[in-house]
């Protein structure tokens, strides 16, 4: 697993993110963190935890954990000895089972993407996580840059992360629009779960509904 901080001016609130299934930072650049320091998990060919997540929990009166699509399963199984140092583990369109044709992705879509999952694969996945064209040009701007060799590797170990009964996030939000975690299937996990879930009028990728990482922690706080 690789970590980067998108933002480290050492105040006093701290973001851990668990972004998705073949991201890098390139997507996130445009949002914007002068308040809130954000420390970036990705590609998880590795499911062992950075060392510098602990770490960094030390330094911060405030810390949130949130983690997006395919990243909730990760942090709900790397995270659970971390989950108390946490004021706040928010996941947002995704669940703890992620494959399951009730509370996560259908298991012939999952294994269909890991069979078809070449550049065209690849691109129709892009257009399914945006939804709208708008969305996808502006996510086309700045798109995720890993080879696909790589994240061909990583959704293979997706596929059998191990999962656990136990849920660590104290809330969730759905997006009634997201086309790759069925807005239906969310709802449903949370439910079962007793987590909190709000909707939000959102395509799978809902992050430039916000233009700072402050906005998105808000969100997260409102009702």
């Amino acid at each position: 697993m690789k970590h980067v901080w998108l933002n480290r001016l050492r105040g006093e609130r701290l973001l851990v993110f668990f972004a998705g299934w073949g991201m890098d930072p390139h997507p996130f650049d445009y949002l914007q963190c002068p308040d809130v320091d954000v420390l970036m998990l990705f590609d998880y060919r590795d499911l062992l935890l950075p060392d510098a997540v602990a770490k960094a929990l030390d330094s911060y009166a405030d810390r949130t954990l949130m983690a997006w699509s395919l990243g909730a399963a990760v942090a709900n199984l790397c995270c659970a000895d971390l989950a108390h140092r946490f004021d706040m583990r928010v996941a947002i369109n995704g669940t703890v089972r992620p494959v399951d044709a009730e509370e996560g992705i259908a298991p012939e879509i999952f294994d269909g993407t890991i069979q078809n999952l070449d550049g065209r694969g690849l691109s129709r996945f892009i257009r399914r996580t945006c939804v709208h064209r708008d969305v996808h040009a502006r996510y086309m701007l700045n798109p995720a840059q890993r080879p696909l060799v790589e994240v061909h590797e990583e959704l293979q170990v997706l596929r059998e992360l191990e999962l656990s009964d136990a849920c660590l996030f104290t809330q969730a939000m759905a997006g009634r629009e997201d086309r790759i975690f069925i807005y239906e299937n969310q709802v449903r996990c949370w439910a079962r779960k007793s987590v909190p879930c709000r909707t939000i009028d959102a395509p799978h990728f809902p992050f430039y509904a916000w233009e700072s990482w402050g906005e998105v922690l808000h969100a997260c706080h409102a009702d």
